[in-house]
Parts: C-alpha cells; structure tokens; sequence
C-alpha cells in the first residue's frame, strides 16, 4: 500500500507475524514514490507484486522478492502502454500473466516467456473499452478475463468474459492425479467382496485402464476394472477371491509408468505429482482371527471375535482403531507398569489406516515412578473434541530424545495395552466424560474456566517430593499468552515485559496451596467461572512480592519453564533455577471441580 512517512510517499508491503505484528517485507524504497493500483500474489510461498508505476509512464510493473530486495521481473516493464488496474495472476507451471486496460482502454493480456513480457493472443481483444479487469487461468493455462464491459453506449456497464481459443496458447502442462476417494462402499471399514475407489484429474485425459492402478497390499490376488465417469473422473473396481478372507488396509496407487496423458495435440504425460487426496478401505472379515495381521497368525490374538470391540489394535503397523463409542466419548490413558527413570513425554498422533501419522492430538508428560505417594495415579484424556468414532491413533513415547512408538494388544472389547517396548505400558479405554475433561491449556500454561458457569467449588490435591517449601498460587490473565492487566497504567502486560511479575502477582487470587515431603495434602477453595487463571510458584517461600516466584509462561521465567500438564488437570512443578534435575514432581497439583 502507499503510505506517507516524513511527507514522502512511497508504496511497502507488510507481513503479519503472531509473534511481531506487522513487519515490513523486502525495502521499502523500491518504488521511488506511490504507485497506482497496487496488487499482490503468493506464488510457491514466494510474494509478487504489480502495479501501474508513474514513474514509468503508467506502465505496468512486477517485483518479486529475492534474498530480501524487491527486483524486477521480466526485461522491464510487463505492459507497452499505460495499464489501468493491471491483475497479475500465475498458471499451474509458475508463468505470471498479467491483465489491464491499456492505453486504448481495451483489455490486454501479457505473459513472461524466457525472460520476456509478451502479449498472450491479441492485444486490446475486447470490443470497448473493459476497465477493472480480472484474471483467471484454468489447469491446461488458457486465460480468461472478465471486465465491466462499456460497449453498447447506453449508459449500462455489463460483465464480460472471454477467453484464448486453445491453439493460441500450447499445452504444455502435465495433468495430475488429484484424488483417489472412496465410491462404493460409502465407509472406511467394510466386509465388502467388491470395492470401487474413485479416481480424479485435473483435467481431461485418455488412456485410463486397468494396468495404469495396483493395489498398496500386493500381497492380494485381485482383478481392477475401469469405467469412464467423465473424461477426468474414473471409477476403478477391485474384486477377487482373496479379498473375501483379507482382514487389513486395501488402497489403490497408480503403477509404474501409466499410460495416461491429457487431450491436447502433443499429449502431456501424467504428472508424478502425488494426490491431495488418497482414501483407503480398511476390510474386517471375521472369522475368528485377530484381523489386524493381513490373515496370518501373530500369536497374540487368535481366537478372538472383534465385533464387538470398541478398541482393535492393529499390531502389525502399531496403530489403534476407536472403532466404536457406544456412549463413550473420550478415550483414556493411564500407566499400567513399567519403572519411569526420567521425565517421559507421550505423544498421540491421528493417523490413516496404514499407519502414516499426520497430525498431532495431545502430549503430556509421564513423571518418574516410585518417587510421589501411590495416591498419584493420573490419567490422560484426549478430549472428545479431538476424537471420534472410526479414528486411527499412534502413541509415541519420547525417551531421553528417543521416540518408541507402542505396540497395541487388546485386553477386553473396551481396553487395551500399550507396549513401548522398553517395560513400560500404558492402559488405554474409552470413557463417558464432560465435554472438557482436561482444563489445562499448551501444557499447563493456564487453566481455562471460560466454559465454565456459577461459582466453581474446586478440590486440590497436593503431592511434594522436594526439600523446598514452596507454595502455589493462580492469577487472572487477560490473553491466551498470559498477559495481564497492570492496575498502575490499565495497560496489559505480557510474560517478559518489565512489571510482569508485580502485574500478575496484583492479579492473583486468594488461593496458596503447599505440600508436606512425601504425604498429600488436600484443600478446598471456590473459583468464579469465566476467567482464565495463569499459575505461578513462589520457591522456598510463602511472599509473592519479595521471593523468588517463577510463572506458568516461560516467558516469564527467562525462556525456562517450569511447569508441565503430567495428567488430567494435574500439573508438576521443577522449583530449581535452570530447572534443575528436570523431575518435575517437586511439587504436583491436581484438581478437580466438584
């Protein structure tokens, strides 16, 4: 945009960062004044911009950024005339191409080729004059234009569209296989002896048949057939004795070396880009066979009729199916055995049916075991906005830097165990639970009561295991990122900022919590709900204004962070400077809202 700094206009592009606000991209000289019409694209995560630059006779422009400086594109100006309100817009290959009124006031299309702008089709192609023009490419790289058509004279502007016939601009793009989605059945999970996958593409191609797909599984035996939807949507079949007794995952890719190009009059081949889409059956034929091993025997669960499970482990690529919830919604995690030496994170990631982890769920943290009274038995909730039936999940436990991921077995139709390998396991079980379970937000950096009515009765467990007196207290924060209210100025202060702790320490409320060495100490306390509460632990001490305090928002500790989520609305506090020994259970503090 163009802006006036010290009386000199001059145009800048800006960036939004979370973390910095608005921050200026590239230099800010690069137009030597204002520009009109200004208009930015993203390309490949790269910017552009185009305008119509005064400083060149109105002519249009495009800059892109490179190693921190706004350069030119092209062999200088992209318009040979004045260009009013240029569009810049990029075809599937990356080629800019640039649409304005040119100095006729006729709509003029121009594209870079080798380094130089040149005119796509005629120049100044519509009738009258067609300002405001728009752009648009379709995925073969014909242009279209839409502009407020002038022509009839009599007083009334209407929209107009045109577009290059095909022959003025060569094919040259590749089409891509787009998705492979699921047609027939409808669901992931099937007995089905028949199974029919959807195949889409960019664009119109040829030459789609049997031999171009292959199963993921080429373990199964089956026959493919293909029948034509569209000229870019086929439909492929798969069938065949072997999937009749097959227990696991059946996706369909594409083999090596199809034979599918695109309609144009020299074909382009298919792309090997990979699809955005890909969808997959997962086939349960039970027969009284663990159905998570492919048919064969894994010597764990034979004999066993999965039907009826809430939880099937599938062993073989260490991935949990939530196939059913009845009237739970939530599944749970809790220790089972193991001796815990050092801190244990454990991280659940959703996954597809064949085990390929996407996305991260949750994480928490597992404290050494044998070191708090055995009254401390936390659980682990994934909340039931992040689950759901027919989801595949991966639990991982990070290990002095090292991550296992778990071997699932089934224990009953609504448990099963969790093997990492090294003597640990986790239980997991699906639970009825309020809608929030866990109140504790980015690993315990605040307790949320937004969603919570009423005056809150609240129940506080404390477990210590620490030679310091150290004592726990909450205060209201105003932001996510636990900035607070500053009662002197009424302006708000964020972790880090000079005043914080005197800030947040005005804030807190009338709730301190301390434990005695090795025993539990339990206290009752009121809560207003709404607010959200940041947590702060005076070390060694029992006044906020003068001892050592260290806050829930690393922030506010110089980056250190000493406070972690080690289970359902329970949180475990390291009170030593640098954090110490990193055990986190000096002192452990669980809730619950009754």
């Amino acid at each position: 945009y163009n802006y006036i700094d010290n009386d000199v206009e001059q145009v800048i592009v800006q960036s939004f960062n979370s973390n910095t606000g608005w921050v200026t991209v590239g230099n800010e000289d690069f137009a030597n004044g204002p520009v009109r019409f200004p208009n930015l694209e993203i390309q490949g995560g790269t910017p552009y911009v185009a305008y119509s630059d005064p400083d060149n006779g109105n002519r249009a422009v495009v800059l892109t950024l490179d190693d921190g400086n706004w350069v030119t594109v092209g062999n200088g100006t992209a318009s040979t005339t004045e260009a009013f309100s240029p569009d810049l817009e990029f075809d599937s290959a990356g080629i800019p191409y640039v649409v304005y009124a040119d100095n006729t006031g006729r709509a003029t299309v121009r594209k870079l080729e080798d380094g130089n702008w040149v005119d796509a089709g005629n120049s100044s192609f519509s009738t009258a004059a067609a300002p405001y023009t728009d752009l648009a490419l379709s995925s073969s790289g014909i242009p279209y234009v839409l502009y407020r058509d002038e022509a009839d004279g009599d007083g009334k502007s209407r929209p107009t569209v045109q577009r290059l016939p095909d022959n003025v601009v060569p094919d040259t793009i590749a089409p891509d296989l787009t998705s492979i989605t699921r047609q027939t059945p409808g669901t992931e999970t099937t007995d089905a002896d028949t199974l029919v996958f959807q195949v889409a593409f960019s664009e119109d191609v040829q030459g789609v048949d049997a031999e171009d797909f292959a199963l993921t599984n080429d373990d199964i035996d089956v026959d493919l057939n293909v029948t034509s939807v569209s000229a870019s949507l086929y439909n492929i079949s798969v069938s065949g004795e072997d999937l009749e007794d097959f227990n696991g995952v059946v996706g369909l890719e594409l083999a090596p070396n199809p034979s599918i190009t695109d309609l144009g009059e020299t074909p382009n081949d298919l792309s090997a880009v990979a699809p955005i889409t890909i969808e997959t059956y997962t086939l349960r034929n039970i027969d009284g066979e663990d159905p998570n091993d492919g048919g064969g025997d894994d010597g764990g669960d034979d004999g066993k009729d999965f039907s009826g499970s809430l939880l099937t482990p599938f062993s073989n690529i260490d991935v949990l199916e939530v196939t059913r919830l009845v009237s739970a919604n939530t599944v749970q995690l809790q220790l089972s055995q193991g001796e815990i030496t050092d801190v244990n994170e454990v991280v659940i990631f959703r996954t597809d049916s064949s085990g390929n982890n996407d996305t991260e769920l949750t994480r928490f943290s597992i404290l050494q075991t044998g070191e708090l009274p055995s009254a401390y038995s936390p659980v682990f909730t994934i909340d039931s906005s992040l689950i759901s039936e027919g989801e595949f999940l991966q639990v991982a436990i990070v290990e002095n830097g090292e991550t296992r991921f778990s071997t699932p077995a089934t224990i009953t139709d609504s448990e099963a165990s969790l093997d990492f390998d090294n003597e640990v396991q986790l239980t997991v079980s699906v639970a009825n639970e309020a809608p929030t379970t866990n109140l504790l937000v980015n690993d315990a950096q605040f307790i949320d009561l937004t969603g919570q009515t009423g005056v809150l009765d609240v129940t506080f467990s404390v477990f210590r295991e620490a030679a310091d007196d150290n004592t726990v207290g909450f205060y209201v924060t105003e932001t996510a990122d636990g900035g607070v209210r500053d009662p002197l100025t009424n302006s708000v202060l964020r972790p880090g900022d000079s005043g914080y702790k005197d800030a947040a320490i005005a804030n807190r409320l009338d709730i301190e919590l301390t434990g005695q060495n090795g025993q539990v100490s339990t206290f009752e306390a009121s809560m207003t709900a709404g607010l959200q509460l940041g947590i702060f632990v005076i070390i060694d001490g029992s006044d906020a204004t003068t001892d050592n305090v260290v806050f829930s928002y690393g922030q506010a500790n110089g980056g250190n962070d000493h406070i972690r989520q080690v289970g359902d609305n329970t949180f475990g506090i390291e009170d030593q400077p640098a954090l110490g020994d990193m055990d986190f259970d000096d002192l452990v503090v669980e809730f619950a809202i009754g």
